[in-house]
């Protein structure tokens, strides 16, 4: 009744099949496909996913987190930000360095990048204040999301243009 064995053969569990472990391996392929898909909406609930496990606990500030970015996304259905969560978090969960790298794929436009960060710092704020190990991965967003504006600033500089902010942030 306490669960104390009494010297009786304890019950294996039973073996995975090779059926599931065939499902197992499509379903993290599906996961695998989908980590440079996706725009505006994906990449905001991967990055707030990618900062709030910096502390690796799923607890109430994790909650209020993803409470405010369902705010943000009032415009999909219940079922359908649920689902845009368990994927983001698989594709996080199975490959976390290529995933975050592909966020500046997934929103190229400079002002969508601004206002992705923008939100993103909202909603970890939502809660308390940002920890120090989130606010090094916003930072790391920051600086990611910017590069390719860094790189195109370098390629006009470089080929002797007169660089205005207007033209490196188009």
């Amino acid at each position: 009744m306490l669960g104390v064995n009494s010297g009786e053969k304890v019950r294996e569990l039973p073996g995975t099949t090779p059926e599931t472990r065939a499902a197992e391996k499509a379903q993290a392929a599906a996961y695998a496909a989908k980590l440079r898909t996706g725009g505006f909406d994906e990449a905001l609930i991967r990055a707030v996913l990618y900062v709030v496990s910096a502390e690796r606990a799923l607890d109430e500030r994790c909650a209020h987190a993803l409470y405010a970015a369902r705010r943000d996304l009032l415009h999909l259905a219940l079922d359908q930000y649920k689902t845009l969560v368990r994927d983001q978090f698989f594709v996080l969960l199975l490959e976390r360095e290529r995933a975050v790298e592909a966020l500046a794929t997934m929103v190229r436009e400079p002002d969508q990048r601004a206002e992705l960060l923008k939100r993103i710092a909202a909603i970890i704020a939502a809660g308390d204040s940002p920890t120090a190990a989130e606010r090094e991965r916003i930072a790391r967003l920051e600086k990611l999301l910017a590069a390719p504006l860094a790189k195109r600033a370098v390629l006009a500089v470089s080929a002797g243009a007169e660089t205005s902010p207007a033209m490196v942030a188009h």
